[in-house]
Formats: structure tokens, C-alpha cells, sequence
């Protein structure tokens, strides 16, 4: 992709307003450039093409469970993935199936406090999907022995 189309795409991705907007939450440069998938270069040439130079992030309170909020949204709408051998997935795959169990147990063992019962089961609905991408991954993949 020629630069004129990076940076048209970055313009598209990373509207002036909405740069603006994670520049108050407190994501510095690399952040954004994390979150929109963009290259940092491209990101400082957008902030200095919006005129957002010396608007420096506010590092307080909850910036950085934001910042993680976001990338777990990327990652949730699979706009990214994690490359690994088929010899890494199984134990991936193990290690999943553990924690599910696990997990499992916690809820299904004595009384948590709500807050922690929450997290417990967002935790296993996240398992759950990333074991059921495995799944899909080896049920449409062929190799040859």
C-alpha cells in the first residue's frame, strides 16, 4: 500500500474527533497507534495534522483499563489473531480446557461475592469462545502426512 493510501486509511480509521477523545483518556501516541492498528508514524502525522500537537494525555484514574477495554473489543471482533503451530494450539488448547475447568468449579463451589462471581464467568465465556475457535480452526484445516 502506497504512503498516500496509509494515510487515507488512518484519516478514516482515526477521525480528528475521536482522537481527540483518546488523547483525554490518557493514550499516548503508541496506544492509539496499538488500538487503531495504525503505524505510529501515521498517527503522529495525524495528530499533527489535526493541530492536537502539546495536547498531552491525563494519566489519571482509568485510562489504562480503558486502553485494555479497547484491545480486548479489538480482539473480541477478531480484527487481529495470534499465529501459532499446530503443536501450540494443542497446548493451548490443554491449557484452555484446564481453566475451564477450573473455573467451572469456582462457580460451582461455595458462595462468591457478586462482583467476583461476575468476572469469573466473563472469564469462562471467554475460554469457552477461544476453545470453540480452536475448534473451528481444526476442524477446517487439512494437512499433509
Amino acid at each position: 500500500m502506497a504512503y498516500g493510501d496509509k494515510i487515507q486509511a488512518a484519516r478514516e480509521a482515526l477521525p480528528r474527533e475521536e482522537f481527540l477523545e483518546l488523547i483525554n483518556r490518557g493514550l499516548t501516541n503508541k496506544d492509539v497507534a496499538g488500538v487503531k492498528g495504525i503505524d505510529l508514524p501515521n498517527v503522529r502525522k495525524l495528530k499533527q495534522e489535526y493541530g492536537l500537537i502539546g495536547i498531552t494525555p491525563n494519566r489519571g484514574g482509568r485510562p489504562r483499563k480503558e486502553l485494555d477495554d479497547m484491545e480486548n473489543d479489538k480482539l473480541n471482533n477478531q480484527e487481529t489473531c495470534q499465529r501459532m503451530t499446530i503443536n501450540q494450539a494443542l497446548k493451548f488448547q490443554e491449557k484452555l480446557q484446564k481453566e475451564q475447568t477450573c473455573t467451572s468449579n469456582l462457580l460451582c463451589g461455595e458462595e462468591l461475592a457478586p462482583v467476583v462471581e461476575e468476572l469469573l464467568k466473563k472469564h469462562l465465556d471467554e475460554v469457552v469462545g477461544t476453545l470453540e475457535q480452536i475448534k473451528q480452526v481444526f476442524e477446517s484445516t487439512e494437512i499433509a502426512i
